[in-house]
């Protein structure tokens, strides 16, 4: 099984976060995510295995508080997420260090 990370593109959030995790279900989230890939304050690596979406990581730059982003300073891991059948393989992990 051959495996790649790859950036997130803000016109390929739909499509690929919904094999990931539910964003139907996670609606006001997703809307979140979408407008902050967009602005340029979030940015998100896709974990996919033979071309299939597995895990996600993102981190946001600016979270208007500085218990958790310092501009030019620090961001944090918003959200990561491995698909339910893929977890416990040290995925989340390969991201993290990523």
């Amino acid at each position: 099984m051959a495996h790649q990370i790859i950036r997130l593109l803000p016109q390929d959030f739909h499509k690929i976060c919904r094999d990931i995790w539910d964003t139907v279900k996670h609606a006001s989230f997703a809307e979140q995510f979408e407008k902050e890939l967009y602005a340029g304050n979030r940015i998100a690596y896709i974990y996919q295995i033979d071309g299939e979406n597995i895990a996600e990581i993102s981190m946001v730059f600016d979270a208007d508080d500085p218990d958790y982003t310092i501009a030019k300073q620090r961001a944090y891991i918003s959200h990561l997420v491995v698909r339910q059948e893929y977890r416990r393989q040290g995925i989340g992990r390969e991201l993290v260090h990523y």
